[in-house]
């Protein structure tokens, strides 16, 4: 067991890593630059969703 506390994280870790290498290569490396750089053209709306936490914690008085 503490083999796997110890190597998954750095596991992982590694994956993130190489990742982040990949992107960067087959892609970001190819964007665009600088001040002047046009922002990207998207095809649609991005689909997101704005959470606003309503709850009131406070105690009343």
């Amino acid at each position: 067991m503490m083999r796997f506390v110890f190597f998954w994280p750095f596991f992982m870790s590694i994956m993130w890593i190489v990742g982040g290498v990949y992107f960067w290569v087959y892609r970001e490396r190819h964007w665009p630059w600088g001040e002047n750089a046009p922002a990207p053209q998207l095809k649609d709306n991005p689909s997101i969703s704005i959470i606003i936490p309503c709850f009131n914690e406070e105690k009343k008085r």
